[in-house]
């Protein structure tokens, strides 16, 4: 009777610990991209795969998942902002303003039925990561017509991130085009990507 429940214990403790090692081994599954170009580098789950990558911007790709990774100009997108934004402030962060606005003019589409936009867009939380980088975090409003039926559908989009990476270039990361809400394993998946960013040498 005590051999059995000696072996109970000793399997219920192997369970635990092949548990921990299962959880290690998705949390250290990591693969790291460097940019030398703007010096910066990110984590990113393994299973995703490079798409397309260029000096300023890369594709990741999973199953339906696809991310972007892009560097902004600040100062020339503030510029544009200015000219197309009839509230303009120059005294408004540029950080802040550029990334918001970079979300709305390049998430979009047009067909022949309809069109999907985003409207507006709002900051869910601005903070300082371990890696000392500002990083925001925001979401919009997202517009859906129906041309045939003319109905008008507003919903939510994001998240998108901005990261400072200096006073001349930002990160801004995004999923799926900006024309999504993710669910909360996409969201932790995206969290856990923007705080890994670290500036390089």
């Amino acid at each position: 009777m005590k051999s059995k429940f000696f072996v109970s214990i000793i399997l219920f403790i192997c369970f635990l610990l092949s548990g921990a090692t299962i959880a290690k081994q998705q949390k250290t599954n990591q693969n790291t991209f460097v940019n030398k170009t703007y010096k910066y580098q990110f984590q990113y789950p393994s299973y995703f795969n490079i798409e397309d990558k260029f000096d300023d911007e890369i594709y990741l790709d999973y199953q339906n998942t696809h991310l972007i990774i892009r560097v902004l100009d600040l100062e020339t997108l503030f510029a544009e902002y200015s000219l197309v934004n009839k509230n303009f402030n120059p005294k408004d962060d540029k950080f802040v303003t550029v990334s918001q606005f970079h979300s709305i003019i390049v998430s979009g589409a047009d067909g022949p039925d309809g069109s999907v936009y985003l409207d507006d867009s709002y900051l869910t939380d601005d903070f300082i990561s371990q890696n000392n980088l500002r990083i925001i975090k925001f979401h919009a409003d997202m517009v859906r017509e129906d041309y045939n039926s003319k109905i008008t559908k507003v919903g939510r989009a994001g998240p998108f991130y901005g990261i400072k990476l200096n006073n001349k270039h930002s990160l801004y990361i995004t999923f799926n085009y900006g024309l999504e809400l993710a669910d909360n394993e996409i969201e932790k998946m995206l969290d856990s990507i923007t705080k890994s960013v670290v500036l390089t040498k």
